[in-house]
């Protein structure tokens, strides 16, 4: 059997990491034999990786068609990326529940979540370096280094053999890039004995804010009692456990989420969600989203704006109050569109113009007393022609981001009354009677109703 001569077939994978031998049965090939396939094998170049093993398992075995893996080279491996392990819950879980009987808890929301000075907030693992591979005829493969990452170190923290502290007393928020530490400034009453209140610390107000007084913070504000006609600002979230009677004075304004027991006669306006158990004779606006929980979820007599949703119980009332929902692209946008669109009329008018004047002096020549004009009218056509790309490219830029608020929908559990009118981008439906159970979406120029759900 050793005797029988052979030819050989040479596979190198791709990647040049792997090759291996096939043999078949040849009259005019050769012997094989240990020294014979590193021969082979080395005319190839190859010269990492050599498996004798196998090479010993072919010139014993002589099996033909088995493909024996002679030589193996070392892959890579990337090195780990950095990471971050937070010691703090970040998550700003802090929507009221709604009980099994309809009623709304306040009391657990955990708004602030507290930290002492000197508290670790994270700690960075750092990355882990590569490990260079070969290939099979020994040329070296580069591995990728792990990524470093950043500690979030934002106001109020520091640095200290990568792990992030806070330098305060006050409770966590986290931003795009960091996490903040933000004072926090408790008092009783907000009236003549407090006066206004302006600072960079978060509020936690025990009783009510009396009409006439304003209250603006860098972070959250939690009011337990009532907020009358005040004027209430926040970067952060705002919390009126007991609700808005603004008495049409109080306007409330919150780079967050609102969330109040009810809303009425008042002005509110919120970049992230709002979430109450009544809306009454107000004007709400949200970024995001309105959501009326409890037994009652009511809307009424108020004008109600939100980017993507609205969800509520009752819409309306029997007295016909008018009363106006509207979901969608958000008004600034959509006047800012309007704005652009404008413009650029405006715009072409004028390089139309201009290029009338520049082609008839270029085509009678330019006087010595026209250069002065036509050198104008260049400039001009110049800086109109930049003005019209800049606002085509915002234009478009409002597009894409307006792709995602065109999705408006508005959900009624329960009833909405006659005297509603429902928008959906540019689309708008008055109701003339009662509908329950309902579901608005807009369905390209109409605004279509289906179950809830």
């Amino acid at each position: 059997m050793h005797n029988t001569k052979y030819s050989y077939k040479i596979d190198i994978t791709k990647d040049r990491m792997e090759a291996y031998i096939t043999i078949k049965e040849d009259l005019n090939g050769e012997m094989l034999n240990q020294e014979k396939v590193l021969n082979i094998i080395k005319g190839y170049n190859i010269n990492y990786g050599i498996n004798y093993d196998n090479i010993m398992n072919l010139c014993n075995e002589h099996i033909v068609g088995k493909r024996y893996l002679v030589a193996q080279g070392i892959k890579p491996v990337n090195g780990k990326d950095g990471k971050i392990d937070f010691f703090v819950d970040l998550d700003k879980n802090f929507e009221p529940k709604v009980l099994d009987d309809g009623r709304v808890d306040y009391k657990d929301l955990q708004i602030f979540k507290n930290v002492k000075k000197d508290q670790i907030l994270a700690k960075k693992t750092k990355p882990e370096m590569g490990k260079d591979g070969k290939n099979i005829f020994g040329e070296v493969i580069k591995a990728k280094d792990g990524r470093d990452v950043k500690l979030p170190i934002g106001k109020n923290t520091y640095i200290k053999d990568d792990s992030l502290y806070s330098s305060i007393d006050g409770h966590i928020t986290k931003k795009n890039v960091g996490i903040d530490v933000t004072p926090l400034i408790e008092v009783k009453d907000v009236d003549t004995s407090t006066g206004n209140i302006k600072t960079f610390a978060s509020l936690k107000i025990y009783k009510n804010i009396s009409s006439g007084f304003t209250i603006e913070s860098e972070g959250d504000i939690e009011i337990y009692g009532v907020v009358e006609g005040s004027t209430i600002v926040a970067k952060g979230n705002i919390i009126i456990h007991r609700g808005i009677q603004g008495n049409g004075k109080a306007k409330i304004t919150s780079g967050g989420n609102i969330i109040s027991k009810y809303i009425q006669n008042c002005d509110i306006v919120a970049e992230g969600d709002i979430t109450c158990e009544a809306i009454i004779y107000s004007n709400v606006k949200s970024n995001r989203s309105v959501k009326l929980i409890g037994n009652k979820g009511l809307i009424v007599g108020s004008v109600v704006i939100a980017t993507k949703e609205i969800h509520a119980i009752n819409v309306g009332s029997k007295m016909y109050a008018q009363t106006e929902l509207k979901v969608g692209i958000s008004p600034e946008k959509r006047k800012r569109k309007e704005e652009i669109i404008k413009k650029i009329k405006e715009n072409k008018k004028s390089i139309d113009d201009l290029n009338k004047i520049i082609l008839y002096l270029e085509k009678n020549g330019i006087p010595e007393d026209k250069k002065n004009i036509y050198e104008k009218s260049l400039l001009s056509l110049s800086k109109l022609n930049f003005d019209n790309k800049q606002l085509y490219e915002e234009y478009e830029e409002l597009n894409l981001i307006t792709k995602d608020e065109t999705y408006g929908i508005i959900k009624v559990l329960d009833t909405v009354y006659p005297g509603t009118k429902i928008t959906i981008d540019d689309v708008s439906q008055k109701i003339k009677e009662p509908i329950k159970y309902v579901t608005f979406i807009k369905d390209e120029a109409d605004i279509k109703i289906l179950p809830y759900g």
